[in-house]
């Protein structure tokens, strides 16, 4: 389907003049800077920087986490050089413009009681429209077909029930929080100068970037008997409010004569392990113990919408097997100890090497793929530079709070 032919509807203008601008910003007056782009780890158990947007990446979030797995070049250029594609990937753009219209329409519901939060701080920097042509400069009918997407969103869920408690926030925990190690003492003594470097990093602090927060019932979006959906251990009263992590997913639909319709969910299917959802639920578990949140955590929500006509929609709860759960934050923490490496090489002049077989992926080609067929590293550069942009914050110029790290092997 062409751009030109996605549909106009009369409720539009009423939608964005309900949405938009919203009241103050929190603090309004203060300087807010950008969530940095390119950070990579924050050596202090410290709160990310405030999100200033409904848009982005989170500080250091699942996807940094694992890019050092997927290639560790692409982990440098885009973490550690904050190069971003100049061309944006269609299915990309267009998710992310409906990305902004539900966090748009879930923010100005806020604040609703029991939750009582305000809504969050960027809802009330710029309205709905403004923020959907920046972003979606020279696509006006994907902007279109994004707020077609929220129309037939609210018709297809006109009765629901959830509150919103935060939309596009960060949370963050330590790695210490998510994953607290035993003492040194109890691994053997071939097993210690393996696990070691694991015990100096324990002060960084990991990041959850959520799409919404919601307070609702345990069985409102059909919730199965995960056994980590109260990992709380905190018994639930029926019809008691828990909260939700709903994570927005765009799709194109199936293939054939049902393109018209999401595919069927399936338990083992494309989210039967998914590393966000195990990355973010640890993270939002620890910060709500933390502060004290008085709702338990049931789990992860993924809500999938057509990013195209005909559109449809689909509310599944992740069933996330025990032992995935379990090693999680184990897994984050080497996922760290190779970021600081990465840094390393970096550090003393290195190129980290790259992964070939990451280079074309589920959703076509790796950004920066051109740039790898190219022979030298100056080549390399002079078509980054010719065919992408830096990001929103300037790369870090140092290693970060590694000197204290035992030396590794390389496993690059």
């Amino acid at each position: 389907m062409r751009d030109e032919d996605l549909p106009v509807s009369s409720d539009l203008d009423a939608l964005l003049a309900a949405l938009g601008p919203g009241p103050e910003p929190i603090g309004a007056g203060a300087s807010v800077g950008d969530v940095d782009a390119t950070s990579t780890l924050h050596p202090p158990p410290a709160p990310p920087p405030a999100v200033s947007s409904a848009g982005g990446r989170s500080s250091h979030g699942s996807h940094q986490v694992a890019t050092v797995d997927v290639c560790p070049r692409l982990y440098d250029y885009n973490y550690l050089g904050g190069w971003v594609a100049l061309a944006e990937k269609k299915f990309r753009l267009q998710g992310s413009l409906a990305h902004l219209c539900f966090a748009y329409y879930y923010a100005s519901r806020m604040p609703m009681a029991p939750a009582n939060r305000p809504p969050p701080s960027w809802f009330g920097v710029k309205d709905l429209n403004t923020a959907l042509a920046e972003l979606g400069a020279g696509h006006h009918n994907w902007c279109t077909g994004a707020k077609e997407a929220l129309l037939h969103y609210l018709d297809e869920y006109k009765d629901d029930p959830i509150i919103p408690y935060a939309v596009e926030e960060e949370f963050w925990a330590t790695l210490d929080e998510i994953d607290p190690l035993p003492p040194l003492t109890s691994w053997s003594v071939t097993q210690r100068p393996i696990v070691e470097p694991l015990y100096a990093i324990g002060s960084y602090v990991l990041t959850a970037r959520i799409d919404l927060l919601a307070l609702g019932s345990l069985d409102f979006a059909g919730a199965g008997t995960s056994p980590v959906l109260l990992e709380d251990a905190r018994r639930v009263r029926s019809g008691a409010l828990v909260l939700w992590n709903i994570d927005f997913k765009g799709r194109a639909g199936m293939y054939g004569k049902n393109r018209d319709k999401l595919e069927v969910w399936r338990d083992d299917g494309e989210f039967g392990l998914d590393w966000q959802s195990l990355y973010n639920l640890h993270i939002l578990r620890v910060h709500f113990r933390r502060e004290g949140v008085p709702w338990p955590l049931a789990g992860d929500v993924i809500q999938r919408f057509k990013r195209e006509p005909p559109w449809d929609v689909a509310r599944n709860v992740i069933d996330i097997p025990r032992e995935a759960y379990a090693l999680a934050p184990r897994r984050a923490r080497w996922a760290v100890l190779k970021e600081l490496e990465i840094q390393r090489w970096k550090a003393v002049g290195l190129e980290p090497l790259p992964n070939y077989w990451s280079c074309v992926a589920r959703y076509g080609n790796c950004d920066f793929r051109e740039g790898c067929r190219k022979a030298t590293r100056e080549q390399r550069l002079s078509w980054m530079e010719s065919n992408c942009v830096r990001g929103r914050a300037t790369p870090p110029t140092t290693v970060v709070n590694v000197g204290r790290l035992p030396v590794l092997p390389s496993v690059l």
